[in-house]
């Protein structure tokens, strides 16, 4: 198979695929079963055999609202099967944290630790069970399924969240016949999830270009075909009434997410609109208001995002910025987030060596205008995927109206580069100098 057409294949496809690519690199998907479908229940005694013995003890791990929606029909099921089951019921709100995860108790007997649920639910039991050393599978029942098939989840510890690189499902199952009544805020953040990836994308290859890391063109126009894709399908706001909707946006993040085994890293889902999303989330979350969910907050800040790459790579002209202050950054960050100062420190991206910069920015004018011409379509991307994303609302939208106000976008883009290791565009413009003014006074 080559990989450049691995997007006109099914699901199933990716399962253990490893494809010589021209990029030099034999990439590798380690998820050995991929079971994607309406009526996909009828297969879970197929898709749990390879790894629980009969009469073997599965954990389940999954939410309250989770458990009475699914969990029962795949708790019968097991049973069924003649399988002993172990469930662990979290209450909502959920977040994947350090706390959260040292309260699931795994019992010694346990073959295979199962999650059910969306994206929260995923990083703790990709998380738990690399520490157990169990080999972990997982139900998709929620379109917010981006990071499902990525090698890393990410655990937050002391109020700050960290990626942990670990190994990643050795199965994976979606009946899309459990996306039936969804809450309503679940379509838009899956979509939105997966659209705001376009600055992540983007992020890939300047980290390329200008830092020297690995790349693939391949898997960089697979990623915007994933995204293209999910976009082709919503015509003329038919998919806000389409029962469908749900299944092709979980499918789309599927496709994405397994690109992240590719890379072998978290690369793919950690640009600067991941970057932004988080520092607004700890922001909104210090200040006690309403936050949307990740999806949906990395779609509105990722348009902002955009819009300031953009700017800033249209402009040629040759400037001079002070160095960044970490000392007033860290001030900062514990002011506006919450975050303890040993915390801050111990994360705070360092000041670069002068002559590393200057390097960095030679190469970030040697390939400017590739790097413009790539946000230009972006931004085009992210327009037609706002049109979509407002109308999967009920409301259609209202409710995102002054959402992110300036001020609370200005602080959040600032300080965002502190909080996440990746090198992004959003980095560099803090290792220039060019955001400590949205933080001074």
């Amino acid at each position: 198979m080559d990989l450049s057409t691995l997007n006109t294949q099914s699901l199933s496809r990716y399962a253990g695929v490893k494809i010589n690519c021209g990029c030099g690199v034999c990439h590798t998907v380690n998820t050995q079963s991929i079971v994607f479908g309406a009526g996909a229940l009828a297969d879970l005694a197929s898709f749990i055999a390879p790894f629980l013995p009969q009469l073997g003890v599965v954990t389940l791990v999954s939410d309250t609202q989770i458990r009475e929606k699914t969990n029962r029909a795949f708790e019968k099921q097991l049973a069924r099967l003649s399988y002993r089951v172990h469930t662990h019921t979290y209450n909502l709100p959920l977040e994947a944290s350090a706390s959260n995860v040292n309260e699931l108790k795994i019992p010694e007997e346990a073959k295979l630790i199962l999650g059910v649920g969306g994206g929260t639910v995923a990083d703790i039991t990709k998380y738990i069970a690399a520490a157990k050393k169990l080999p972990c599978a997982f139900i998709l029942t929620s379109p917010c399924g981006l990071g499902v098939l990525s090698p890393s989840a990410a655990i937050k510890t002391d109020g700050v969240e960290e990626t942990f690189k670990t190994p990643p499902f050795s199965a994976v199952f979606c009946d899309t016949d459990f996306f039936k009544d969804l809450p309503p805020e679940l379509l838009p953040s899956g979509f939105g999830a997966l659209a705001a990836k376009a600055v992540s994308l983007l992020d890939y290859k300047f980290a390329h270009l200008v830092g020297g890391e690995r790349f693939c063109p391949y898997i960089h126009e697979l990623g915007y075909a994933a995204i293209d894709e999910m976009l082709a399908r919503f015509r003329d706001g038919d998919a806000v009434t389409d029962k469908g909707a749900a299944a092709f946006v979980a499918e789309s993040a599927l496709r994405f997410s397994a690109l992240a085994q590719f890379t072998g890293n978290s690369r793919l889902f950690s640009g600067g609109e991941a970057q932004a999303a988080y520092a607004l989330g700890l922001l909104f979350t210090r200040e006690e208001r309403p936050l949307k969910l990740r999806g949906a907050t990395e779609f509105v800040i990722a348009r902002i995002v955009l819009e300031i790459y953009k700017n800033f790579l249209s402009d040629k002209r040759i400037f001079f910025s002070p160095p960044p202050s970490n000392n007033i950054r860290a001030e900062k960050i514990t002011e506006y987030f919450g975050i303890s100062e040993r915390a801050v420190m111990n994360k705070i991206r360092a000041v670069p060596d002068p002559e590393k910069l200057k390097f960095h920015a030679y190469r970030l004018n040697e390939y400017r205008d590739e790097l413009y011409e790539e946000a230009c379509l972006n931004v085009a991307r992210l327009n037609r995927a706002w049109r979509i994303f407002k109308r999967l609302y009920p409301d259609d939208g209202f409710g995102l109206l002054n959402y992110i106000e300036p001020p609370d976008a200005a602080v959040s883009i600032a300080l965002a580069p502190d909080l996440k290791e990746k090198f992004t565009l959003l980095s560099y413009m803090k290792d220039a100098g060019l955001l400590d003014e949205q933080i001074r006074g």
